[in-house]
């Protein structure tokens, strides 16, 4: 009995053994890679740069994953990558869309469990992740929406504003009357004008996704109307006005002129 015991024992360390090695030579891999890429901000890429991101795009998706993870474990490896993100995403995804969404998945977690109590090139480059990978999803929306209540930095909203307008502009149509109800109830709840204007952002972005039929698109707009009457503050009617004029121009000729004079209307008891 003592023979099959030691053999389990041993097998089982050799498969832990296993599992570090690999995962040794994982990051061991991905630290040569990004220590030719991105050390200076220079326009044009360097050979020796397009020769690790060759060697980046025949890459394992473990070490793939690894790359990204690492340059968003801190500062200084996150300004590598904001000074190359175009090219190391190319060069991560390409046109595979099984492996963008791998990577959504793997390495947007850690993004969103980051402390966000302040803002720096690593948040920078995970907003900047977000906007490339995630293909519209109803929980990212949400944590950009409430991430507005941590942010204070004027700089860091500018460029959530951005990273929620292109990933609300990818959401489903399905999920499209759901989530700018959700919008707007953050638009009505919100006191900070700074807030209300990322979030109105959102709503834009929704009005501008490609995915909406005209039939959702004019519920939408009866919607967010509705919202601009019952909300009591300006400053909260104000930044749903963007979304509104986007659901406008974007109904058909009919439905556009039946807008225009709803939208003169609400204007006139809105003073």
């Amino acid at each position: 009995l003592a023979d099959p015991v030691k053999f389990v024992a041993y097998f089982s360390l050799f498969l832990a053994l296993s599992f570090v090695l690999q995962q040794w030579l994982v990051q061991e891999r991905a630290n040569a890679i990004i220590a030719n890429i991105g050390s200076t901000g220079a326009e044009s890429v360097s050979r020796t740069e397009a020769e690790a991101l060759w060697r980046l795009s025949a890459s394992s998706y473990p070490v793939k994953r690894q790359v990204l993870l690492t340059l968003i474990s801190q500062p200084g490896l996150a300004v590598r990558f904001l000074n190359r993100s175009d090219q190391i995403l190319q060069a991560e995804v390409g046109l595979n869309v099984k492996t963008r969404d791998r990577l959504a998945r793997d390495v947007l977690a850690k993004c969103r469990a980051t402390s966000w109590s302040s803002f720096d090139s690593t948040e920078e480059a995970c907003f900047v992740l977000m906007a490339r990978l995630d293909q519209g999803s109803q929980q990212t929306v949400h944590w950009m929406i409430h991430l507005t209540e941590a942010m204070t930095d004027s700089a860091a909203l500018s460029k959530l504003a951005v990273a929620l307008s292109s990933i609300s502009q990818k959401v489903a149509e399905e999920n499209a009357v759901p989530l700018l109800g959700d919008t707007i109830h953050a638009i009505a709840e919100s006191s900070e004008l700074s807030r209300m204007q990322v979030i109105g952002v959102a709503v834009a972005g929704l009005a501008q996704s490609p995915n909406l039929s005209t039939t959702t698109l004019r519920v939408m707009f009866t919607q967010t109307l509705r919202a601009i009457v019952q909300i009591g503050k300006p400053e909260g009617r104000a930044v749903l006005g963007p979304g509104l004029r986007e659901m406008a121009i974007r109904l058909d000729d009919d439905d556009a002129r039946a807008a225009s004079a709803q939208l003169l209307s609400v204007m006139r008891h809105t003073r």
